[in-house]
């Protein structure tokens, strides 16, 4: 199973041999990544966890072809990955990836995931960008139950995370918030708030 893993991860990518012009106005995403050093105008590079070098790069196809995205951590051997990487969630120039950095098997623990943000550049505005998630504080976060929410006026976006309440011992269910500035200044936190349904409030 190994070894079959690690073929499927270092299959090549259906990159398409010139970008298409102009972009289009939406695409079709594979939600799973590959794994190769080639890189594109659309390169962003941020540091794991652990400290590991991150190289993410998507490639646009115009639909109905679907487009694609690699993964390359220059430091590491691609055997270093554990699961495929995956784009959990997009919200407009934003995308929330997951990468598993860890033995195959270990990536069934939550704590040895790795989260990003991509951020797609322009030539008009920015150049793109990955933003690295700290360890989120629900031992149980998968990313599935994940959205992001853009915030252009303040320069920033937020990650938040809905935890519906464990037991009835529990009186609120709970949101994480992950603030992450989207120039780059400062660095990422989260904060964990209460959330009282409307049915509680009455």
């Amino acid at each position: 199973m190994g070894d079959r893993f690690l073929e499927l991860l270092l299959l090549s990518p259906p990159t398409p041999p010139v970008d298409p012009s102009p972009s289009p106005a939406s695409i079709l995403l594979d939600p799973y990544g590959y794994v190769s050093a080639r890189e594109n105008d659309t390169t962003a590079g941020g540091v794991t966890n652990a400290g590991h070098l991150i190289r993410v790069t998507f490639w646009v196809a115009a639909p109905p072809r679907a487009s694609c995205f690699t993964v390359h951590c220059p430091a590491l051997n691609p055997s270093a990955l554990g699961d495929f990487p995956t784009v959990v969630t997009t919200e407009e120039d934003l995308a929330l990836l997951r990468v598993a950095i860890c033995r195959r098997g270990d990536h069934l623990y939550p704590n040895n995931i790795d989260y990003f943000v991509y951020q797609a550049g322009t030539a008009a505005r920015t150049q793109p960008a990955l933003h690295p998630l700290p360890t989120a504080p629900d031992p149980c976060f998968s990313g599935g139950d994940a959205v992001l929410l853009p915030c252009r006026d303040r320069g920033m976006f937020f990650v938040a995370i809905l935890r519906p309440r464990l037991s009835m011992c529990d009186q609120f269910d709970t949101i994480s918030n992950c603030t992450t500035p989207r120039q780059g200044h400062g660095s990422a936190s989260w904060c964990i708030h209460p959330r009282i349904s409307r049915s509680r409030a009455r």
